[in-house]
C-alpha cells in the first residue's frame, strides 16, 4: 500500500499505525500493570481505536525526533517497558484446553494481522476486544489449536471466548475441533461476523439459515456439519457501485458513535444471549435504534 504523504513526511501505512498502536498499549501495561484493565478498555474502544488508525498526528520521522529529543529517561523507559513485556510474552505458556471450561463458545469472526485490524472484514475481532475489556481479560494462544482463547464469566455463566489464528475462510479449521474438545454443541456457539446484507451499525440476532456468501460462515457451517448456531450479525451495508465486495470488506470500517454504539451493542448481544436465551435477546437487540 502507497505511503500517504501529509505536509512533506511520510505517514505510516495502516499496518505501521496497527503496529504503533500495539506497541503503545504494549508499552502502557508493561509499564505499569495496575493500569492495564483500564488501558484495554481505552485502547480498544473501537472508535478511539479507529480514529488513531486512519489520522496519527505524528509522523514517523518526528516521533523518532520527539523520543531522540526526550530526555534519557523518557527514551529508557519506553526500552525497558517493551523489552518487559517481550521478556513476558515469551515467557507465558500457552493455555491447555483443560484451561478452560464454559457453557458457551463465543467466537469473533475476522482475519488476523495488523494490516486487516481496522477493516469492516474485523468487527467480529472488534466486538470480542470489547466484551473481554469489561472484565479485564486477554485472549491467549492455546496449545494445539490455530486460535486464542479466554475464559469470562457473564453473572454467573462461565463462557469461552476464541478468535481464530487462520484466516476467515479456514475459520471452521479450529474452531470445530476446538468445541468439540470442550463438548460444546454448535446451538452454544455465538458468531459474531460483518453482515452485507444489514445497513452499517445494524445488530440483528439469528439461528442458522444461510451463509449469505460470507467465506467465515460457509467454513464454519461445513466443519461443523451444521448451520445452526446462534449468529450476531454487524451491519456494515453494500459496498457503493463500481466497488468490489473484496475491495469493500477489506476497507476500513466506517467509525463514529454508530459504530461504537453497534460493538457495544453486539458485545451486549453475547451477554443476553447466554443469560437470556435467543428469543430475549432478540427482542432487546432488535428494539434498539
Amino acid at each position: 500500500m502507497t505511503p500517504e504523504r501529509c505536509a512533506g513526511s511520510w505517514v505510516p501505512p495502516p499496518w505501521g499505525r496497527e503496529v504503533l498502536w500495539s506497541l503503545s498499549f504494549q508499552v502502557v501495561c508493561s509499564s505499569r500493570p495496575d493500569y492495564a484493565k483500564d488501558a484495554r478498555k481505552l485502547f480498544f474502544t473501537p472508535h478511539i481505536k479507529v480514529c488513531f488508525m486512519s489520522s496519527l498526528g505524528a509522523t514517523i520521522k518526528e516521533f523518532l525526533q520527539q523520543l531522540r529529543s526526550s530526555a534519557g529517561s523518557k527514551a529508557s523507559t519506553v526500552k525497558e517497558g517493551l523489552h518487559r513485556n517481550t521478556a513476558r510474552q515469551k515467557q507465558a505458556p500457552l493455555l491447555e484446553v483443560s484451561d478452560l471450561s464454559g457453557q458457551w463458545l463465543v467466537v469473533g469472526l475476522g482475519n488476523p494481522g495488523a494490516q486487516y485490524a481496522a477493516t469492516r472484514h474485523n468487527v467480529g475481532y472488534m466486538a470480542v476486544d470489547d466484551l473481554l475489556a469489561d472484565s479485564g481479560d486477554i485472549l491467549q494462544p492455546v496449545k494445539g489449536h490455530k486460535l486464542s482463547a479466554a475464559q469470562v464469566m457473564v453473572g454467573d455463566i462461565a463462557v469461552v471466548v476464541a478468535r481464530c489464528a487462520t484466516f476467515m475462510n479456514l475459520s471452521g479449521d479450529p474452531i470445530a475441533p476446538f468445541a468439540e474438545e470442550l463438548q460444546i454443541p454448535a446451538e452454544r456457539i455465538i458468531v459474531i461476523h460483518d453482515e452485507l446484507d444489514l445497513p452499517a451499525h445494524k445488530i440483528r440476532i439469528k439461528v442458522g439459515g444461510n451463509e449469505n456468501g460470507h467465506n467465515g460462515l460457509k467454513s464454519l457451517s461445513e466443519r461443523l456439519g451444521t448451520r445452526e448456531y446462534p449468529r450476531i450479525r454487524i451491519g456494515i451495508s453494500r459496498p457503493p457501485k463500481g466497488t468490489s465486495i473484496p475491495d469493500y470488506v477489506l476497507g476500513p470500517v466506517d467509525s463514529g458513535t454508530g459504530f461504537d454504539a453497534a460493538i457495544a451493542t453486539a458485545a451486549d448481544a453475547v451477554g443476553l444471549i447466554v443469560s437470556r436465551g435467543i428469543q430475549f435477546a432478540q427482542n432487546e437487540i432488535h428494539s434498539r435504534k
